[in-house]
């Protein structure tokens, strides 16, 4: 792979490009000596997995392939613990590692970036702690000029952003959170920052574009509204952790979904985050609407879901205790995302359903099944167990 330097007015933009990506997101043999234990995992209960001491799988890794060419590091409390979610991604190989604690949870193919590509093999993760403050780090990474962000001025009190050479630091009431390496990729003409478009582009893709009004917001944390499981344990297990929705099946081939109490809708556009944490071929995870209650009672309601094994937008409608409608389209290719998290749009207008992905059209229904008003929810269904799908940025709007 032939590597391209940054010109110096490239790189002293870089970092102001790099907030405004954050914001919106704020071998077989090889795998088999990096987990050293069967490929399925047994279920266990969430407070059984705490106490189980994890098989550090990154020396290995990174033994065998050397420094990752991207990662992010998430800490989170979970159980009064802090628990260290890393993801590693290797684009020469096309594959992608997620660990917790050191423990590989699951690999999920890539795709190929293009020749030019630079990555920020200078960057080690071990280096990052949860308990570093932003002093510490400006300490660590002395040798550059970090562009620091205060985001109290957006209703984010105590939450500070530092940006620099190809890498992004959150923080919340001065403890590290976060911490993500971004790669830079060079258009087909050879020009730079082409996957990052420019500064106009994505300050346009950060304005709030919908002038309906809002009929339910959901950054999932624990002050906001908060979606209620439909099964109880042993079926599924639904939380927020560091901003986003874990919905978690325990049940093979099953709708699990976690309701909202309000609103009641029948026309409106829902804009949603979701991440499929590892897939399999068949699973999926969406929304669901104009379900006739607010539980597992309903007669009916329609779910959109996205399959990212099988590259699809699934729509489906329970109706008198079957699915009485089962269709789906291919996710145009370019709409694929590399970071693996679907920012996708329902706009929901009497009969017809359009389905975006980043604010591009990637599918249609139309359906007049179901014409009443309803109440919404998320939903997850797999072919194998435990399998999870993280939520973020919820809106509800009325239809415009």
């Amino acid at each position: 792979m032939t590597h391209r330097s940054l010109s110096p007015s490239t790189r002293k933009l870089l970092p102001y490009i790099l907030i405004l990506i954050f914001m919106p997101l704020l071998g077989c043999n090889l795998l088999d000596r990096i987990t050293n234990r069967d490929p399925e995992p047994e279920t266990i209960s969430l407070e059984d997995a705490l106490q189980v001491t994890p098989l550090d799988s990154r020396p290995t890794v990174m033994e065998e392939m050397g420094p990752p060419d991207a990662f992010v590091l998430k800490f989170m409390e979970l159980e009064g613990q802090v628990v260290r979610w890393e993801t590693w991604s290797y684009f020469d190989f096309t594959t992608q590692f997620e660990f917790v604690d050191g423990e590989l949870l699951w690999t999920v193919e890539l795709e190929e970036v293009p020749d030019g590509s630079i990555f920020a093999h200078w960057y080690d993760p071990a280096i990052f702690q949860p308990d570093m403050s932003s002093g510490d780090i400006t300490e660590l990474l002395f040798e550059q000029d970090l562009l620091e962000i205060d985001l109290a001025s957006l209703d984010l009190e105590g939450s500070l952003v530092l940006a620099g050479d190809q890498i992004l630091l959150g923080f919340e009431n001065d403890q590290l959170v976060y911490v993500e390496t971004l790669i830079l990729s060079p258009d087909p003409e050879g020009l730079p920052l082409a996957e990052l478009g420019s500064v106009t582009e994505m300050e346009g893709q950060l304005a709030d574009p919908s002038p309906g009004s809002i009929l339910l917001q959901d950054d999932f944390e624990s002050e906001t509204p908060q979606a209620d499981p439909a099964f109880e344990e042993g079926f599924m297990e639904y939380g927020h952790i560091d901003g986003e929705g874990l919905l978690t099946t325990q049940y093979i081939q099953a709708v699990m979904m976690a309701y909202y109490e309000t609103p009641i809708a029948k026309d409106f556009v829902l804009a949603v985050d979701i991440r499929p944490l590892g897939f399999v071929k068949g699973a999926k995870a969406g929304v669901m609407f104009r379900s006739e209650s607010p539980n597992i009672e309903s007669d009916y309601y329609y779910i959109i879901s996205v399959m990212p094994s099988d590259q699809q937008i699934r729509f489906e409608a329970w109706y008198e205790d079957e699915f009485a409608v089962w269709e789906y389209q291919e996710i145009p290719e370019d709409l694929i995302p590399k970071n693996g998290i679907y920012q996708m749009k329902v706009d929901c207008q009497g009969d017809s359903i359009r389905v975006y992905l980043s604010d591009q059209l990637a599918a249609e229904f139309s359906n007049t099944l179901i014409p009443d008003p309803g109440y919404f929810g998320l939903t997850i269904v797999s072919s194998r167990i435990p399998e999870t799908a993280a939520f973020g940025n919820l809106l509800i709007i009325d239809h415009p």
